[in-house]
């Protein structure tokens, strides 16, 4: 793990203008706080402008801003920072509700300020342009992409998921150049994911990934990623605010892509709505006095 403060220190004693010094200084001073900014508010808090901002990261070795707030992230421990995914059998049904529902909570509002919208921008732009749509995933992480498949469908757009992972892989090996191709995994280290990736590289296709906040074998091999909040311990009782996260994340896309294209796509929308809408059971009024229930209640 790189030490990030110090080599910021060191970078501020030895080659820093006076316009990096006080960009240096606000990240030093509240490094946590610097975390939870995208390249915009952060090069604002230190007057600066994001340019010089994303020189800094690069005269340190980064690629670009994304990558060094997740080494400093990493370094001041943010993804580990609270955990609420540990199982108490002993729980009342009142705390259980209660912490369930705060993981979520919190995933969602971590989702925020990790989202990077360049990386959404260029995402969506890809979408747009790419003849077919390739999503990979396995165990919870194949119900974010059979999500994301459904809506993809929804609008006509050209999209394959193959539930059988073996498919997955002959899919992976059939890429085009210039496909999109989306692998959901929250850890990042799923063996299958990664021979993927790897297939999807070197058949040309550009590589999402949608995982965890933190340093992982995908996000290196991936061509964009987005990240969701490393909440879950390592071995769970069962995907929680991982998938609700990188659903989410699943929509943040999907409506984006929607702005893009929108009166054709909801005209695509209303006809799969008048597809599958189902015939109507009306019940005879005597069956049920809304009003009447109601009125009872209230007394």
């Amino acid at each position: 793990m790189r030490n990030v403060t110090s080599e910021l220190r060191n970078y501020l004693e030895t080659q820093a203008t006076e316009t990096e010094k006080q960009m240096i200084l606000t990240i030093l001073r509240h490094p946590k706080q610097a975390t939870e900014m995208n390249v915009r508010e952060l090069s604002a808090s230190g007057y600066c402008s994001s340019a010089t901002l994303i020189r800094i990261c690069q005269k340190l070795g980064f690629k670009g801003y994304g990558e060094f707030r997740l080494a400093l992230c990493e370094e001041i421990g943010y993804q580990n920072s609270r955990h609420f995914s540990n199982y108490d059998e002993k729980q009342d049904s009142v705390t259980m509700v209660g912490e369930v529902l705060k993981e979520s909570i919190t995933a969602l509002r971590q989702i925020w300020k990790l989202m990077d919208y360049r990386t959404l921008e260029a995402v969506v732009r890809r979408l747009e342009q790419t003849p077919l749509v390739h999503l990979y995933g396995i165990g919870a992480s194949y119900l974010v992409v059979e999500d994301f498949m459904q809506k993809l469908t929804r609008i006509q757009k050209p999209v394959l998921l193959f539930h059988d992972l073996h498919l997955q892989l002959v899919d992976a090996g059939n890429v085009r150049p210039g496909d999109l191709c989306l692998i959901a995994s929250y850890t990042g280290q799923t063996e299958e994911m990664i021979k993927v990736a790897r297939m999807v590289h070197e058949a040309g296709g550009v590589l999402v990934v949608i995982t965890q906040y933190s340093p992982n074998e995908l996000s290196r091999l991936a061509d964009y990623v987005f990240y969701v909040p490393r909440i879950e311990e390592e071995i769970r009782v069962g995907a929680g605010s991982s998938r609700i996260s990188m659903l989410a994340m699943i929509d943040i896309i999907y409506r984006r892509f929607l702005a893009s294209n929108y009166e054709e796509d909801y005209e695509r929308i209303l006809k799969s709505s008048q597809t599958l809408e189902k015939a109507k059971v009306e019940m005879p009024d005597a069956e049920l006095d809304l009003d009447k229930v109601l009125t009872n209640d209230m007394e």
